[in-house]
């Protein structure tokens, strides 16, 4: 799933691609996706004359905002990504890769090129909103702070896992308290600050707790500067994969050694999801 630092490496490379741009068109093949307007007819009709005036990140989704003013939201949920062609053989050579690339969507902009959005599981979702409305989108009401933030700080932090009662895993999992972190970084944290993932929010010491928040600034920030993790099907929009996957410590590591002290990492299940960690270096409680 795309977390933080792969939605940051999508909006950052949009950034430098399309911000500035017009929707000419819009062809997809799986309306489903659409889910507000009611149609994609609706949608279609909406976007079409619109320019891409800015590109930001709530959590794991984006946001463009158009003039005249609109917001497009995506939320890649599972294996959403965007892929950028710009020249007449790029654009051709994507129209012509839909299956191969999973394309359920392609925007057609002012400047010739073409912007697609792959999505393998089809569990994404995009969303065109009058800006009248920004207050009451459903999709951004329980988005929690951004942990790269510079407000974000580590008295903030504390005092969100000191009233959780949850597993710590479960709680770094919660999009309300902190946005971004899915079960990639939340394992890599907790590995590279010692504590065991069912460690109850709550009992965490002070240090531990500054630990993990440091370790989750670090984290996050040293994986987007690697434009973010590709296990399975995640690509940049020029269609490269992220980088920060050879520094993974814990993930998906089970039955290696760890780095750190060579015991065997161990999988187990946490509010359904693998979990990873190292039982020597993050022992149980």
């Amino acid at each position: 799933m795309p977390e933080l630092p792969e939605v940051e490496t999508m909006k950052r490379g949009l950034e430098k691609k399309v911000r500035g741009r017009t929707f000419l068109d819009v062809w997809t093949d799986t309306p489903k996706l659409i889910h507000y307007p009611a149609s994609f007819a609706e949608f279609r009709l909406a976007i079409k004359g619109r320019k891409i005036d800015e590109i930001c990140r709530r959590g794991k989704v984006l946001l463009f905002y158009l003039s005249p003013p609109a917001i497009l939201l995506v939320h890649p949920k599972m294996t959403g990504h965007f892929l950028y062609s710009c020249g007449k053989e790029q654009v051709e050579k994507r129209k012509s890769a839909l299956a191969e690339e999973y394309i359920h969507f392609l925007f057609w902009l002012d400047n010739g090129s073409l912007l697609a959005w792959s999505d393998l599981r089809k569990f994404s979702r995009l969303e065109l909103w009058p800006v009248e409305k920004s207050s009451t989108i459903p999709l951004l009401q329980k988005i929690g702070p951004d942990p790269l933030t510079a407000d974000f700080s580590l008295e903030k932090f504390q005092l969100l896992l000191s009233k959780s009662r949850r597993p710590i895993k479960l709680t770094l999992l919660d999009q309300s308290l902190v946005s971004g972190i899915g079960n990639i970084y939340a394992s890599e944290i907790l590995g590279a600050a010692r504590i065991h993932p069912e460690r109850k929010a709550f009992t965490l010491f002070p240090e531990e707790r500054e630990r993990i928040y440091q370790a989750m600034r670090e984290i996050l920030q040293e994986a987007v500067e690697q434009q973010g993790t590709s296990i399975a099907d995640f690509r940049d929009i020029e269609n490269e994969k992220g980088h920060y996957t050879s520094q993974l410590k814990v993930y998906r590591r089970e039955g290696k050694p760890c780095l750190r002290c060579h015991s065997l990492i161990e999988r187990i299940k946490l509010g359904g999801r693998s979990t990873y960690y190292c039982p020597h270096c993050q022992p149980k409680p």
